[in-house]
C-alpha cells in the first residue's frame, strides 16, 4: 500500500513495516521515532532507529487497530485532549 506522501507500508503478521519516501532526513525522521517512543500518546514504534534500505528508510511498527471511518464515531474528545497536551 503507497500512502500520499510516496511512502510504502507492509503489513507482515502482526508488525507494519514502513518504507519513507526517498528523499526522507534520516535526523528528522530519528527525532520523530524517539518522540513516539517516549510519548506514551502515540503508538510506539518496535525499534527507534531506521534502517536504511537503498536510498530510503525503513521503520518498524506494531499492527495496531485504525480508527472507524464513521465521522460519528471519531473519538474528538480524546483527539482534542491530546492535541491540548502537545501545545
Amino acid at each position: 500500500m503507497q500512502t500520499q506522501s510516496g511512502a510504502e507500508i507492509i503489513v507482515n503478521g502482526d508488525e507494519v513495516y514502513k518504507l519513507h519516501r526517498p528523499g526522507t532526513d534520516p535526523r528528522a525522521l530519528r527525532t520523530r521515532l524517539r518522540i513516539a517512543a517516549g510519548s506514551g500518546s502515540f503508538v510506539t514504534p518496535l525499534d527507534a532507529v531506521p534502517q536504511r534500505v537503498g536510498d530510503r528508510w525503513r521503520t518498524l511498527w506494531p499492527r495496531v487497530e485504525t480508527v472507524a471511518p464513521q465521522p460519528d464515531q471519531l473519538p474528538w474528545s480524546e483527539a482534542g485532549r491530546l492535541l491540548a497536551s502537545l501545545h
